[in-house]
This record gives structure tokens, sequence and C-alpha cells, in this order.
């Protein structure tokens, strides 16, 4: 369900990585660019969330098993949080490269 999650935003980021490679305008492009920033940080705060759920959950469990799921779930979440800091990384060197392109 996580890794679904995760091929949802990478889909909804590529889409949107694509359109505003079309789009015309810088205008267009910094509008996409912010639009597609505000979706990772959203995510990635939902996932912060998650985290801070799971973390209480793991320190204060008696149960072997709740405990294993918990660190499952937690690497989980921590893999698709350095993801979304990956593209965020990407976001800004690629509206760097069309802010040049344009100069």
């Amino acid at each position: 369900m996580k890794f679904k999650n995760l091929f949802l935003v990478l889909g909804l980021l590529n889409v949107s990585l694509v359109t505003a490679e079309t789009s015309s305008g810088s205008d267009q492009t910094n509008k996409a660019s912010i639009t597609q920033n505000e979706m990772l940080i959203n995510r990635q705060a939902s996932l912060r969330l998650k985290i801070d759920e799971l973390e209480i959950i793991k320190n204060n469990t008696q149960n072997p098993f709740s405990y294993k799921r918990a660190i499952n779930d937690l690497k989980d979440l921590y893999k698709e949080i350095e993801i979304i800091e990956k593209m965020q990384l990407l976001l800004v060197k690629n509206s760097n490269n069309i802010q040049t392109s344009e100069s």
C-alpha cells in the first residue's frame, strides 16, 4: 500500500514535469514547479505525521509483532521521504536550468 502511494506521487510528478516542459512561458513553468513542490511538501508532512505515530507505537508496544511491523513501516516511510527530498532537489535544478536557458 505504501508503494502504491509512492507510485502515485511519482506518477503525478512525472505528469507535472512533462506538462511543465511542454508548456510555453516561464510563468507556466514556475506555476507548475510551485505546484509540484507543494504536492511534495504536503506528502512529506503527511509522512512525518505517520512516522511520529509509528515511533510512538514502536516505543510503547509490548507486542513483538506490533514492534516489528512498526519498524518495517518506518523503513518504508523513511525511504519515501528520501525519494521526495531527491525529487525536490530535481525540481530546483530543473527550474534553475529553465531560467538559465530562457535568459
